[in-house]
């Protein structure tokens, strides 16, 4: 799916960009290399029953058709019934991101539903527990592309393009903000950005398996970092929204040293 590049491209041949690169370059893109310091040391476990992060009404988004959610994810278990799901990111139901077991075959899909309506775009699966993975939706006029490891995967174009419902729902990751389709495993890395990122932007941000920061990205709009910098059971929101976490149902044992960590 061909969105417009933020910015152009330093280097058209990389297809894969380390941190050593990164930094040597400076901005690709929009993703800009990482701050001096930075290191991704935590994730939060999640135990598939009640456990989640809840973020107060949140308004970023509401009223958008434009965006993209990035996530770097990581099962205990999966979804083993058909028609069973997990959450990773939803505000309630005006946008959701998440893995279900299909009907009849049970195969495990990618889901990018709005409104509550028919689902946007879907990605076919072959997921395994235990192995960190990064999962991306973006949306915009042109349609959505959804992600995995970097790789665009799954396209729907045109007719399916739809604005977010402005709604008064919080946003949860790992379950509905209610607490509802809970996931078995680990959450890393959250970030919401108001445009719909370029796969190289995508590309980046996947970084061979290693996340990198993003929180100088001009289009971030939410990037909770899921335990780095975290006092429990705040989570705090690393880009200038300034949403916040609570951990719900969880504690501070829930803050692990299990993190994606590339080749």
């Amino acid at each position: 799916m061909a969105y417009a590049k933020i910015n152009s491209v330093t280097n058209a041949n990389m297809a894969k960009v380390s941190n050593v690169a990164k930094a040597a370059i400076g901005k690709i893109d929009n993703i800009d290399a990482p701050a001096d310091g930075f290191s991704n040391t935590y994730s939060l476990d999640f135990d598939g029953s009640d456990d989640r992060l809840v973020i107060g009404d949140v308004t970023i988004l509401d009223g958008s058709n434009t965006f993209t959610i990035s996530a770097w994810v990581k099962f205990d278990s999966l979804p083993s019934t058909a028609g069973a799901k997990c959450l990773i990111v939803s505000k309630d139901e005006a946008y959701e991101l998440y893995i279900k077991n299909t009907t009849p075959a049970s195969y495990l899909f990618a889901y990018l539903r709005l409104n509550n309506g028919p689902v946007i775009a879907t990605l076919e699966l072959a997921l395994e527990t235990d192995t960190w993975y990064h999962i991306a939706a973006v949306h915009d006029e042109n349609g959505t592309a959804i992600y995995l490891d970097g790789d665009e995967a799954a396209t729907e174009l045109g007719s399916q393009v739809e604005s977010i419902d402005d709604t008064a729902a919080s946003l949860g990751i790992g379950a509905r903000a209610a607490g509802s389709y809970p996931m078995d495993g680990h959450i890393d890395e959250v970030a919401i950005f108001d445009a719909a990122l370029s796969a190289e932007d995508i590309t980046i941000i996947y970084n061979s398996g290693t996340p990198t920061d993003l929180s100088e990205n001009s289009k971030l709009v939410g990037y909770w970092r899921m335990g780095d910098g975290a006092a429990y059971p705040t989570i705090p929101d690393g880009s200038s929204s300034g949403n916040d976490g609570t951990m719900t149902n969880m504690t501070s044992g829930d803050i692990v040293e299990d993190v994606p960590s590339g080749g």
